[in-house]
């Protein structure tokens, strides 16, 4: 029976050793990396959440204990609100802005005042209870969550949207740090289940030459 010199057998040792200890290594890795994003996401949209709530509540509160007889959601009242809740806040009635907190970047054309397509559609005909959505604004990502809202005494539905970039940008530091750990901890592992497949690659193979 014709043997394998011991230079092949050693080296297909240590690819089958290298194989059966880098593959589950890197697919943990991977879903470590995904699983650790999604979590992030989540986060992002529960805190997202949460600020939608309050800014809801406090601006319908302020609705119903106002003594005008006819109070309105107006860029002072609404700039006043963000101040209270620590969030900036853009209202729309149907489509277009009503009010907001930040009027000069609506007014410097960095944004259109009219509601995003996609997310109309989703609070309006597919009624949705809210909508995360993002686009690019010279070169950054700009997210923004929205949901339905009562913006009169009178019941009308408008929307009430919070812009999320701050905290996006720092979840993504978030996620870049984790990603950088897995990395290295990744990396710092083949090194040794190099080394050590090739230690016990070179034993096993040893008696053959």
């Amino acid at each position: 029976v014709p043997r394998l010199p011991a230079a092949t057998f050693h080296g297909r040792l240590l690819s089958v050793l290298l194989l059966s200890g880098l593959v589950p290594v890197l697919t943990l890795a991977y879903f470590m990396t995904r699983f650790n994003r999604q979590e992030f996401d989540r986060d992002l949209t529960t805190s997202g959440l949460s600020a939608l709530q309050t800014v809801r509540r406090v601006a319908e509160d302020y609705l119903d204990v106002s003594v005008d007889e006819t109070p309105a959601l107006d860029d002072d009242v609404v700039f006043w609100l963000s101040r209270v809740v620590r969030q900036d806040i853009n209202i729309h009635r149907d489509a277009e802005l009503l009010a907001t907190s930040t009027r000069e970047v609506y007014s410097s054309g960095l944004l259109d005042t009219r509601l995003d397509g996609s997310t109309y559609r989703a609070l309006v005909l597919d009624r949705r209870p809210f909508r995360l959505a993002g686009r690019r604004i010279g070169g950054r990502e700009y997210l923004t969550l929205s949901a339905p809202m009562r913006v009169d005494r009178d019941g009308t539905i408008g929307f009430v949207s919070i812009p999320l970039s701050s905290q996006h940008r720092a979840v993504a530091r978030k996620v870049e740090e984790v990603e950088d750990a897995i990395l290295i901890i990744t990396c710092v592992t083949a090194l040794l289940l190099t080394l050590v497949a090739y230690v016990v690659a070179r034993r096993v193979a040893g008696p053959i030459a």
